[in-house]
C-alpha cells in the first residue's frame, strides 16, 4: 500500500472475487432462477441443490445456501476502504479525487453484494470494518433487514457525487465493467424501491434513463 498502482490492483481484486463463480452463480439462483422466468432443463438432475431450489425445497444443508462469496468481496472492500487513504499521503500522483472515486466504486461493490444478501436472507452480519488479522473477532451478529438497507441508501448517497461519471474511450473494458455514477444510481433506485420509496426510486430511474 504505497503507490496508486498499489491500489487499483486490490480494487481489480474486488472485481475479480465477484467474477467467482461462486458469487456469479448465487446472484443467478438468488435473483432470477427463482422467478417463473426460469424453468428446469434437461440437465437438471445433474445439480440436486439447483433441482431442489427450482421446487422451493431449499434446506441449510443445500450448497447455494451458503454465502462466503460475498463476504470475501466485501472484506476486500472494506480493506481499500482502510488503506487507500494512506496511499493518498504517499503517493503525489494518487490524487483526493482518485481517492475519492475509489471510495465510492468499493463502497458500491460492498453495497451491491450485501443487497444480494439481504434481499436473499434478509437478516445477514453486516460489518465496514476491514478482518485484516486472524485474531480479529468474527462471529458478528445479524442485523436486521431495515437497519441493513438504510445503511446501505446511506452509504451510497454520501458517496454518489464522487464516482466516476464515464471512463475514457482509451478504456473500453471500463465502459461497461467497472462502477460508474449511474450503477450507483440504478443501485439507489432498486434499494428505495424496497424500502417502498416511490418518489425517491422514480427520482433515481428518472436519472438513470435520462443519461
Amino acid at each position: 500500500w504505497n503507490e496508486k498502482a498499489d491500489v487499483d490492483n486490490v480494487v481489480a481484486g474486488c472485481y475479480s472475487a465477484l467474477q467467482n463463480d461462486g458469487v456469479r452463480k448465487r446472484m443467478m439462483i438468488w435473483g432470477e432462477a427463482r422467478t417463473e422466468n426460469v424453468m428446469a432443463g434437461q440437465g437438471i438432475n445433474n445439480d440436486i441443490n439447483l433441482s431442489n431450489i427450482l421446487k422451493e425445497n431449499i434446506t441449510a444443508m443445500n450448497s447455494y445456501t451458503t454465502w462466503e462469496g460475498f463476504y470475501d468481496v466485501i472484506n476486500r472492500c472494506n480493506t481499500v476502504l482502510k488503506y487507500a487513504p494512506g496511499v493518498a499521503e504517499k503517493d503525489p500522483a494518487y490524487t483526493q479525487g482518485d481517492l475519492d472515486a475509489t471510495i465510492a466504486e468499493v463502497t458500491a461493490l460492498r453495497s451491491l453484494c450485501y443487497f444480494y444478501l439481504i434481499r436473499t436472507f434478509r437478516d445477514v452480519p453486516y460489518t465496514t470494518v476491514a478482518f485484516t488479522d486472524d485474531d480479529m473477532k468474527m462471529d458478528i451478529p445479524a442485523s436486521p433487514f431495515n437497519a441493513v438497507l438504510d445503511s446501505l441508501i446511506n452509504s451510497l448517497e454520501s458517496v454518489k457525487a464522487m464516482d466516476v461519471r464515464r471512463y475514457p474511450t482509451t478504456d473500453p473494458l471500463y465502459q461497461t465493467g467497472r462502477i460508474t455514477q449511474d450503477a450507483i444510481y440504478a443501485m439507489l433506485c432498486e434499494m428505495y424501491l424496497w424500502k417502498k420509496d416511490y418518489q425517491n426510486c422514480i427520482r433515481y430511474a428518472d436519472m438513470v434513463i435520462e443519461s
